[in-house]
């Protein structure tokens, strides 16, 4: 599934740019959504780092694991709500 939308998460910038802003402002808001990917990439790969450590047990692993993956669902929610709330069409 991830695969399949790769191509429209990395095209859609463009896309973006093109269809909400005017001429003189494309370049910008590409530039801030490039920057944003790169951001988002950078904080999935430090994420699981700060919650595992090399010396967990199985038990405690878990635990950590399940903290992040709520960490995870919990940020990805509020952006969302955020998002619907001041994306009006």
């Amino acid at each position: 599934m991830c695969a399949v939308g790769q191509p429209f998460l990395c095209n859609s910038p463009a896309k973006l740019a093109n269809t909400w802003f005017a001429p003189h402002e494309r370049v910008t808001a590409l530039t801030v959504v490039i920057a944003g990917q790169a951001l988002g990439a950078a904080v999935g790969f430090t994420l699981p780092a700060w919650f595992i450590s090399d010396d967990d047990n199985i038990d405690e692993f878990k635990a950590h694991i399940a903290t992040m993956l709520q960490v995870s669902a919990v940020t990805g929610i509020v952006i969302s709500a955020i998002a619907t709330l001041f994306f009006k069409n």
